[in-house]
């Protein structure tokens, strides 16, 4: 292998290096926003009260941690 082969090598890896750790970032940023789906950054929950505007009622423990698929996230 010649030296312009190498450096055209290293350049490749370089690319390919460069794509994974976007592809990485993407993932993370989507895990982070799904983990905060949860009934404390949705708009429909009243913190206070702990009520589901949507539901109408309170909803149970997992839902409030884990979230549901109605989630809207509170807009400021």
């Amino acid at each position: 292998m010649n030296t312009n082969e190498i450096k055209q090598e290293a350049v490749r890896v370089d690319r390919e290096l460069a794509q994974a750790v976007s592809n990485l970032g993407d993932r993370v940023a989507f895990a982070i926003r799904d983990a905060r789906r949860t009934c404390l950054t949705c708009s429909y929950f009243h913190h206070t009260s702990e009520h589901c505007e949507l539901a109408a009622a309170r909803p149970p423990a997992r839902v409030i941690a884990w979230g549901c698929d109605k989630h809207d996230y509170i807009p400021f």
